[in-house]
């Protein structure tokens, strides 16, 4: 039997209305925070990032209890945005962002306690913790992307938050000259002793407008709210950014625009790895840029094998050539099928799924391989599978060359 809407109403306002008015409660999020953060020793920091906090959750408790049957908007007070941007001006605007984050993970296992506190029904306690859960996550994701924007601003409007600047910083980082990582990171409102997971964007069109750019990374930071996100303008065409938390291939392939390039690279931990992500996320880009696939997108762990592997470009078609003889030629399908088909441990199901063609289209494909493959698939597989890749990533001219 389900629980009563109104009963369940009137619980999550009496719990709001416990939790705003308990100290102890409010004591211990505020504790939880600066011992998640590392900062509890920083009576300043501390201080402003307790005030913040405080005032984000007293929001959301105010208008849990006025509207109990209604998820509350984020609307950052005057106050609010005032306490963000002087977080960001001083180069703890990624540190206050964390802090929330930590604040509203406490506070959820504290509303907990409060619920179960109320009503020993399972069923009051389901159907309010569901919507409880629903509200404090939409709230706190939108709170997540508002200080975002507002960090984005503060920094903008110090001399260290402008472009070139902060262009500067970074490539001091990737270029290994020696830095503070914890000075240069509140330089720009981003810490380096994380797991960061580079990309690449640029743009094919020449006369595209950086703000379209731009947009693409407000909807990178709006993918993934819970990842703080460093984004560098390289030139008009292209973007340097660093997440950290990892993005799918699938997910950067819904954002990228279609006159728009992405590669990600491999996520990776701390100062060295800011750096080597970056160079994956290069060499993806040098792959992605030379390919005549008419892909969008394309991670580093797709493409390394076939980058050392084509270092040298007459070799790497010699190589092709050699393993696939007159099939190099053959019809992309059935490359593709072929392709698929090795990738997929040659099960032809699976290839057939994949491609969303018919298992006997896949072993007819499969036999005509056969017959044009210099070897028989079960003698070379390895090979023939490295060829094909190589083929997918080969420019249109190489590909084509009957030489």
């Amino acid at each position: 039997m389900s629980a009563d809407p109104e009963r369940v109403q009137f619980l999550i306002r009496q719990a709001a209305t416990f939790a705003r008015e308990a100290g102890p409660v409010h004591r211990a999020i505020d504790a939880e925070v600066l011992k998640a953060i590392g900062l509890a020793d920083d009576p300043v920091l501390a201080r402003r990032i307790r005030h913040g906090n405080r005032m984000n959750l007293e929001q959301w408790l105010t208008q849990t209890i006025l509207e109990p049957d209604r998820i509350p908007l984020y609307e950052p007070t005057p106050e609010i945005l005032r306490a963000i941007r002087e977080n960001a001006r001083t180069g703890w605007g990624e540190v206050a962002l964390e802090a929330f984050r930590a604040g509203a993970a406490f506070a959820w296992s504290e509303w907990m306690t409060i619920v179960f506190g109320l009503t020993d029904d399972s069923e009051e306690i389901r159907a309010v913790l569901e919507f409880s859960h629903r509200s404090m996550t939409s709230f706190v994701a939108d709170a997540a992307t508002a200080i975002r924007a507002e960090n984005t601003r503060g920094l903008a409007e110090t001399a260290e938050g402008s472009s070139s600047e902060r262009r500067r910083l970074v490539q001091r980082v990737l270029s290994g000259d020696p830095v503070d990582p914890m000075l240069d990171g509140r330089r720009l409102g981003y810490r380096f002793d994380r797991t960061h997971q580079a990309i690449i964007l640029w743009s094919v069109a020449p006369n595209i407008e950086p703000a379209q750019l731009d947009l693409v990374v407000d909807e990178l930071g709006r993918s993934n709210p819970e990842a703080a996100i460093l984004a560098i303008i390289e030139d008009r065409h292209r973007r340097w950014i660093w997440m950290t938390q990892p993005i799918s291939t699938d997910r950067a392939a819904a954002i990228c625009p279609e006159d728009c390039r992405m590669v990600l690279g491999e996520p990776r931990r701390g100062l060295d790895g800011f750096r080597r992500t970056h160079e994956d996320a290069k060499i993806a880009q040098r792959m992605l840029a030379g390919a005549a696939a008419s892909r969008r997108v394309t991670r580093y762990a797709d493409v390394r094998m076939i980058a050392m592997l084509s270092a040298d470009d007459e070799k790497s078609q010699s190589f092709v050539t050699e393993v696939l003889g007159s099939f190099r030629f053959a019809p992309e399908n059935l490359q593709e099928t072929l392709r698929v088909h090795l990738h997929e441990g040659e099960n032809a199901s699976r290839t057939a799924q994949l491609l969303s063609i018919h298992r006997n289209t896949v072993i007819r494909h499969l036999a005509v391989a056969e017959d044009q493959l210099p070897r028989k698939l079960s003698e070379a597989r390895i090979e023939i599978a490295a060829a094909l890749e190589m083929l997918l990533w080969l420019p249109d001219a190489a590909k084509n060359d009957k030489r």
